[in-house]
C-alpha cells in the first residue's frame, strides 16, 4: 500500500502591510493569505515582504495579520 501524505490544513488570514520605500513614499497592501497551521507571524511577514516588495529596500511601518473568519 502506498504511503499517504496529508495535505496540511490551511487557515485564511487577512493582512495589511504598510511600508516606506527608499524615496519616502508609503505603500499599503492588503489581501488574504492562506497559511498552513503552525505557521508563524514572522514567516508570513517575510513571505509577504519578499513577494510584494521584491528587490526593494523598504521599512515596515505597519503589519496586521488576523484570521479572516468572523
Amino acid at each position: 500500500m502506498a504511503a499517504q501524505t496529508e495535505t496540511p490544513k490551511l487557515t485564511t488570514y487577512h493582512f495589511v502591510l504598510t511600508v516606506q520605500r527608499q524615496n519616502g513614499i508609503a505603500s499599503t497592501r492588503s489581501d488574504v493569505l492562506h497559511l498552513p497551521d503552525g505557521s508563524t507571524r514572522q514567516e508570513a511577514l517575510t513571505f509577504l515582504k519578499d513577494t510584494l516588495f521584491r528587490h526593494e529596500n523598504v521599512a515596515i511601518l505597519f503589519f496586521s495579520l488576523e484570521p479572516n473568519q468572523l
